[in-house]
């Protein structure tokens, strides 16, 4: 289930990868701040659920499971001036708040609201870990200047929908209604005795 409306892109992780979330330039490690945990999500998928002016800000959990704490990293921005950006490199960090969600179906799914540059504000209503959190419950709204969220997937656990794929490949975004995709069931050899 997609954890709120939007415009979404779909993408494959590998090690090598970046992606521009709110023009700021990441790949999983340092949207993260964390390798060890960004290597488990190669090979999955970055889903990047792009919320606009007629998007509703208020968000969910995307599958039943078990949360945990969140994770809160704050903005940095070396320049206060646009006009900067277009002749000089300047880093620039948004603000982000993260959970992982345990599931049976699903796997480890990172649930990551993404603030626009110095002035997002993300509200989330839950901030310890070991909450048990059901699939549509509401986790939390955006408020002036924040709008983005981002699910990462573990390898082979969730297949995405096709068109979020091919979309994104041909450089579209897809306005969302709920799914994203389904759960890819192992599959399981039968021997005959």
């Amino acid at each position: 289930m997609s954890p709120s409306d939007g415009k979404v892109t779909a993408y494959k992780i590998t090690q090598s990868d970046t992606f521009i979330i709110k023009n700021a330039v990441y790949n999983t490690a340092s949207l993260l701040r964390d390798s060890k945990l960004a290597k488990r999500y190669e090979g999955g998928y970055a889903v990047i659920i792009r919320l606009s002016v007629d998007d509703y800000h208020r968000y969910c959990y995307c599958a039943d499971g078990v949360k945990s704490h969140n994770r809160k990293i704050n903005g940095i921005l070396h320049t206060v001036n646009p006009v900067v950006n277009n002749y000089l490199p300047v880093f620039k960090e948004n603000s982000r708040e993260y959970c992982m969600i345990r599931t049976e179906q699903f796997g480890d799914i990172i649930q990551m609201e993404v603030g626009a540059l110095m002035v997002g504000r993300i509200s989330n209503l839950h901030t310890e870990g070991g909450v048990k959190v059901t699939k549509g419950e509401e986790k939390g709204y955006f408020e002036f200047g924040g709008s983005t969220i981002l699910l990462l997937l573990e390898k082979d656990k969730v297949k995405l929908c096709d068109d979020l794929l091919k979309n994104t490949r041909e450089g579209f975004e897809t306005k969302l209604s709920s799914r994203l995709g389904a759960w890819r069931k192992s599959e399981v050899k039968i021997s005959k005795t």
